[in-house]
């Protein structure tokens, strides 16, 4: 295998299996109230955080590498941390 495939290999597995695995586990040990709360109007909330990584994933790679239809959605700040990680 070259040092490309290699690389598209180990990515996808990162972010099908180990990424999402780790962040699930890391939520389901954060109390609810945790995931929206801010220190200060300079910080970003863990909430916040994940659905920009989660939006960054899906442009970059979904639609930029895979063709498909970028989307755009809007999240109240309340969203149980559950519910981001759940299958869309």
């Amino acid at each position: 295998m070259d040092l490309a495939a290699a690389f598209v290999a180990q990515s996808r597995r990162y972010l099908a299996s180990e990424y999402p695995t780790k962040i699930q586990r890391c939520l389901e040990v954060l109390p609810e109230d945790a995931i929206w709360r801010r220190d200060d109007d300079s910080s970003n909330s863990i909430g916040n955080l994940l659905l920009h990584l989660s939006g960054n994933i899906r442009q970059w790679i979904v639609s930029g590498v895979g063709g498909a239809p970028m989307r755009v959605f809007g999240v109240p700040s309340s969203m149980p941390g559950r519910a981001m990680t759940a299958p869309r």
